[in-house]
């Protein structure tokens, strides 16, 4: 459903200096409710205050229902009300100290991995195991874990790849396509696809093991240096590179081809707005991200983005204020009346939230979408919840009065209209179907159409209007 806004500016008629929107950025209302903008979404922070003491590195949530937090002051459970810290739950400590991530298992397992070394996992709120740091292991951070079908635990290190085998752990090297030593032991991340394929950041170059095969293989890319590798919704993967000037202007991600599919591809790449940090995509196929001062989500892109859509370097992006999440534009409108000015829903195809939208802190360390569809964003200062809400308010961009609304006869309308004329108002609330108060909608009962001004007019005299909004058949 498009619907169109016809403003009248407040107590002026004079043009307002705007642009169309971009075609690419039009929506209809329809799509928008469906796929909310991001600062359309319910926003909770918590910091020291409430007893989270950044900065946050780790979030995982287990079959149980809690989040679990780790930072360098430990492990940390989350009921939805009250932090705790895991000595205080168990009676028991875990002696790698600082943790640096996660990874939630099927059966209410969790995997630690320490900021100094080491591995632990936990299963009901009790310590299963616990790797310390030793030459020829965990020596470096632990920066990542994945798990086969058959129950392999991979762990990604700062001194290799491991992979566990019965009660040991055993270090990936030359006869398995792995380095042995130096600079390229570091392994950035570790991934098993739902094919079984086992993708490996490895001194920031990627490689894959096809399942079945034993040995890992480099997947040649246009750029030399491998910063991040993801895994979205449908299970495929994807890489985010830049080239040895280390200019992140320049950076890109790529859809990665599938080993099993014969002829597939890499795909063209598509340009990193802002820098990158440990990118995630939600199962509506948004790609979050970490990203200069605050949390980034842009829409999964299809294609790459316009020409005309120029990409910031990360000083030049310091020095913009974030992307308008605005999602109303201009529209050339020639058939308007005179003094009013027509908008389009749009939504931006890159969306940012910082510190000024009160993010608990500006630097985003970890993100996590939850079972319900929550997202959570660990950052320096503590951690944030965004989750989608039932009423959504859109703010105009330019003050208003008389707001009116059209819309295709047989469609429900889902927009509250402003009650009276009111210079200041500021925005619209919208609803989905069947959730309209009485107190907040008018009509016109003779004609069954909505009235700009909240009246409707009876015998020459103006009343306010107590009829329910009509269901249009």
């Amino acid at each position: 459903m498009t619907i169109a806004l016809a403003l009248t500016m407040a107590g002026r008629s004079t043009a307002m200096a705007a642009a169309p929107a971009p075609a690419s950025d039009r929506i209809s209302l329809e799509a928008l409710l469906k796929d909310p903008p991001l600062d359309q979404l319910h926003h909770t922070a918590w910091g020291a205050r409430e007893g989270v003491f950044g900065p946050v590195y780790g979030l995982a949530q287990t079959t149980d229902g809690y989040l679990w937090l780790g930072s360098d002051r430990g492990l940390m459970r989350f009921d939805g009300e009250r932090f705790e810290p895991f000595a205080a739950i168990a009676g028991e400590a875990l002696q790698g100290g600082g943790i640096l991530t996660f990874f939630a298992t099927p059966d209410n397992g969790l995997w630690i991995g320490f900021l100094g070394g080491g591995v632990a996992l936990v299963r009901d709120g009790h310590v299963v195991l616990e790797e310390a740091p030793k030459p020829g292991g965990f020596q470096g951070s632990t920066r990542g874990f994945a798990l086969e079908k058959d129950g392999t635990v991979w762990v990604a290190s700062s001194r290799g790849l491991f992979k566990r085998a019965g009660d040991h752990w055993q270090r990936m090297g030359k006869d398995e396509g792995c380095p042995d030593s130096g600079p390229g032991l570091y392994t950035g991340s570790v991934h098993v696809d739902p094919d079984g394929n086992v993708w490996a950041n490895v001194g920031h170059r990627l490689l894959v093991r096809a399942a079945g095969q034993q040995r890992f293989v480099e997947l040649a890319l246009p750029e030399k240096t491998v910063d991040y590798v993801t895994m979205d919704a449908a299970g495929r993967m994807w890489a985010e590179t830049q080239p040895d000037t280390r200019e992140k202007s320049s950076s890109r991600y790529y859809r990665l081809p599938r080993p099993q599919v014969q002829g597939d591809r890499l795909d063209g790449g598509h340009p990193v707005p802002q820098s990158m940090y440990m990118p995630i995509f939600d199962r509506e196929g948004h790609l979050w991200y970490g990203a200069v001062d605050g949390v980034t989500r842009e829409r999964l892109p299809s294609q790459a983005p316009p020409a005309s859509k120029a990409v910031l370097s990360e000083a030049e992006a310091q020095l913009q204020p974030p992307i308008p999440l605005v999602p109303l534009s201009p529209t050339a409108n020639p058939a308007a009346p005179r003094g009013t000015r027509s908008f389009h829903f749009a939504q931006p195809a890159v969306q940012r939230l910082t510190r000024n939208q009160r993010l608990s802190g500006d630097e985003v360390l970890r993100i996590l979408e939850d079972r319900e569809g929550n997202i959570w964003v660990a950052t320096n200062g503590g951690i944030d919840r965004l989750r989608r809400t039932r009423v959504s308010t859109f703010q105009f961009p330019v003050g208003m009065s008389t707001p009116a609304m059209a819309q295709r006869p047989q469609r429900r309308s889902l927009v509250r209209v402003a009650q009276r004329h009111l210079p200041s108002a500021d925005g619209w609330q919208v609803r989905r179907p069947g959730e309209l108060p009485r107190a907040h909608a008018f009509h016109d009962p003779r004609r069954r159409r909505p009235r700009g001004d909240g009246l409707v007019r009876r015998r020459q005299r103006a009343v306010p209007a107590r009829a329910r909004w009509p269901e249009h058949r």
